[in-house]
């Protein structure tokens, strides 16, 4: 009777674990995405920071308040990341360095 505690316990937990998972999924809901919200003409509001951040070719820092009203695309990236490597000519039109 022992040996089956270990393998029991197990499959509470695998039972329990894929409960919480369908849970979880059935509650999302396609509004919850911040691109659901933007089509949906809500535009949500960054919270807010006093983090400075630094301005890319400028000695200079602002913060997310300084860019309120405004779209904030905030990209992170490493210059040893293919796919990084690959969207930076696509963004850099957007870039507005007078910002």
């Amino acid at each position: 009777m022992r040996r089956f505690i270990l393998p029991g316990l197990i499959a509470i937990a695998a039972v329990g674990l894929l409960a919480l998972l369908t849970f979880g999924v059935s509650k999302q809901t396609d509004t919850s995405s911040i691109d659901a919200q933007v089509a949906g003409g809500k535009f949500p509001v960054a919270p807010d920071s006093k983090l400075a951040l630094p301005l890319l070719g400028s000695s200079g820092t602002k913060s997310l308040a300084d860019f309120r009203g405004k779209v904030v695309v905030l990209n992170v990236f490493a210059s040893w990341c293919g796919p990084c490597a690959l969207e930076a000519p696509l963004l850099s039109p957007a870039a507005d360095p007078g910002a």
